[in-house]
Parts: structure tokens; C-alpha cells; sequence
């Protein structure tokens, strides 16, 4: 990287354990194969400052994860109705300058809200 370039990860599984099957005979089930999330884990916390953003999906929910060495990893809501979620998406907002993430804004739909009106 270049003195001033900056980074975004983008995925589709979080690193971390699953929302959706949380246990497995009494442990924690992660994400990730443990090398892989070794990996990520060392790339990002010996260039954290460098990066911009970890995005991911698949929870089909908004979630911020907080992990060691200030990073912070950002699931988005899905744009599916499914899970009880509402098709949402969200957008990124960077400082012009040093890219540094300065706000996310979600869109929601509400289909559930629209679903009970007498339209």
C-alpha cells in the first residue's frame, strides 16, 4: 500500500461465532476455519490503521462486532424478508480526505408496516 491508500474488507460470513447456530456439544461455533480467522485476526490488528471498514453480511441483520486492536466489523441487514429481518441496505459514508469512515445510514423497507395498513 501506498504511504496514504486505505482499505476496505468486504465478505459474506463475519468473522466470530454464528448467530444462528450458536452451540455445538457445549462450544461455541465460529464462522471461520480457526487458521483463516487466525489470519484475518493478525492481517487486521498489524494494519488497523489502515483500514477503513470490515464489512460483511449474512446475519441478515444489522451488527457491530468489536474485537482486539480496535477493529470493528459491520454486518449488514439483508435485502431478503427473511429471519423476521425487513429488506434493508445500508450506505457508507467516507471523509474525503483521509477515508475514514464517518457515518452508515440504513434503509429499511417496513414491509411489515405496510403489510398491516388497509391500502
Amino acid at each position: 500500500l501506498d504511504k496514504d491508500e486505505r482499505v476496505i474488507f468486504i465478505g459474506h460470513h463475519p468473522p466470530g461465532i454464528s448467530l444462528f447456530y450458536l452451540y455445538e456439544d457445549g462450544e461455541a461455533i465460529g464462522q471461520w476455519q480457526p487458521l483463516l480467522l487466525e489470519r484475518f485476526l493478525n492481517i487486521t490488528s498489524s494494519y488497523h490503521q489502515r483500514i477503513t471498514a470490515n464489512f460483511f453480511g449474512h446475519c441478515h441483520s444489522n451488527v457491530l462486532n468489536f474485537a482486539a486492536d480496535q477493529m470493528v466489523t459491520i454486518s449488514s441487514p439483508s435485502v431478503l424478508p427473511v429471519y423476521g429481518g425487513q429488506p434493508s441496505y445500508q450506505l457508507a459514508l467516507l471523509d474525503k480526505k483521509d477515508k475514514s469512515l464517518t457515518d452508515i445510514i440504513t434503509f429499511n423497507t417496513w414491509l411489515d408496516y405496510y403489510a398491516r395498513q388497509d391500502i
